[in-house]
């Protein structure tokens, strides 16, 4: 039989697709190929996920060893770095939002689950998340709300113990817990965060704790925080942990206002300029970036800051001193302060200076040399306390809530705080309701 010709027209199109055929085989080829020529070539990925590299799959982990060596290899394909960003990029330009973080699973306890069982979310504990308007968020904050190790009645109940410990003692004092920038700038959170829910439960049970103890030593540093955020403030930084220079001073002006108003209503806050730090977050994220802050002062004319110092007596573990001299319109807080607090004091101390007559900065008891000899360091923090006429205790939301041993509201702490405050002159029974 004679071969009838196919029309030009249809072999013209065959020889099309045959060219796409061989040009799409060549470009998948590539792509297959290039990761594993450019590790023969030298090239390693690098962690840029805020989390280590997934650890090699094991033969005892069953059929959950093909997830793990998927997991294992996908995270050392050396163009990976390359193709994060790219997914960011494009994720940005085409959404205005970042991707959705990547997740691992595990339990979560009944401190975010309504019913009070056992659920599975993400695991926040190792992430950087990232919101709108490019403000970064510590997923620790989440992994601490939703998977409380400790309850919040615990805690609540050691706030209240030293507070009235602090009173009974005959001590001015004002007790801090500053929240987690999550729970301030809700409304730059990610979309669809699973655990946005019980994180904020979680918080309203904590921050409605503290305020139902109905103490005055307890500081409600949160609706300051609140309403300084409503007011269109950003409290927090937008690539950091911390507050701003403007909520620093906010969560500050609170506590002076409490042990002595006189000081806080002579202290205006006054703009003194702009200055770039590097965001702690974008350092945990694996790419160092700096973001503005707008620096605020406590105006005080006619105040003398007096020269400061420290002691270093553990070596890394340092006692900052604050002194200054006021004047009739313009007082500063009487007395011998002793302020116990983590990095939120610590960056607060410059605006600290013209408000004190005698200031010595203690700091958190989890801190490097207090971990390795924690009976000298508690020994210091019991000092401090019992020669101050005004003690302030700080924790950050995530710390305060938690059972860390080195935390102040670690029970045996508060029990050693106690018994030392009844030693102090002027104690009367502790612990009255």
């Amino acid at each position: 039989m004679a071969r009838v010709p196919l029309p030009r027209r249809i072999t013209d199109s065959l020889r099309r697709v045959g060219v796409l055929r061989t040009l799409t085989g060549v470009v998948g080829l590539v792509v297959l190929l290039a990761p594993v020529i450019l590790w023969a070539a030298g090239e390693r990925a690098t962690a840029v996920e805020n989390r280590p590299f997934a650890a090699r799959p094991a033969l005892d982990q069953g059929w959950e060893a093909t997830d793990q060596a998927t997991a294992f290899f996908t995270d050392r394909v050396p163009v990976r770095n390359a193709a994060i960003d790219l997914r960011r990029t494009v994720s940005d330009r085409l959404f205005g939002e970042p991707p959705p973080p990547a997740a691992r699973s595990g339990p979560v306890g009944a401190g975010g689950a309504a019913s009070g069982g056992t659920r599975y979310v993400q695991d926040r504990s190792l992430q950087v998340l990232e919101g709108r308007e490019g403000t970064l968020f510590f997923g620790e904050e989440f992994a601490r709300a939703c998977r409380p190790d400790a309850p919040t009645s615990e805690t609540l109940e050691q706030v209240r113990r030293l507070a009235l410990g602090l009173r009974a003692a005959g001590k001015r004092a004002a007790i801090v817990i500053v929240p987690d920038k999550s729970g301030i700038e809700t409304e730059l959170l990610p979309k669809d965060l699973p655990e946005r829910g019980c994180a904020a439960k979680a918080r309203q049970e904590r921050f409605d704790g503290l305020r139902r103890l109905g103490l005055p030593e307890v500081v409600d540093v949160q609706s300051d925080l609140l309403r300084l955020r409503r007011s269109g403030v950003r409290p927090y930084l937008r690539l950091d942990t911390h507050v701003s220079s403007r909520g620093s001073a906010t969560f500050l002006a609170s506590v002076v206002r409490r042990l002595d108003p006189r000081v806080a209503r002579s202290a205006p806050l006054e703009r003194t300029g702009t200055e770039r730090a590097q965001g702690d977050l974008t350092v945990i994220q694996g790419q160092p970036a700096e973001g503005p802050d707008e620096i605020y002062r406590f105006a005080r004319p006619g105040v003398t800051v007096l020269p400061g110092g420290q002691l270093d007596p553990l070596g890394g573990f340092p006692l900052f001193h604050l002194a200054a001299t006021g004047t009739r319109a313009h007082p500063v807080v009487p007395g011998r302060t002793a302020w116990f607090g983590d990095s939120f004091t610590e960056r607060a101390l410059p605006q600290m200076e013209p408000l004190f007559a005698d200031l010595w900065r203690v700091p958190e008891l989890t801190r490097g040399p207090a971990r390795e000899r924690p009976e000298e360091a508690l020994g210091l923090v019991l000092d401090q306390f019992r020669q101050a006429e005004n003690v302030v205790v700080e924790l950050v939301e995530r710390t305060a809530f938690g059972r860390a041993k080195g935390s102040i509201f670690y029970p045996p702490t508060v029990d050693r705080i106690l018994a030392a405050l009844r030693e102090a002159p002027g104690a009367q029974a502790t612990e009255r309701r």
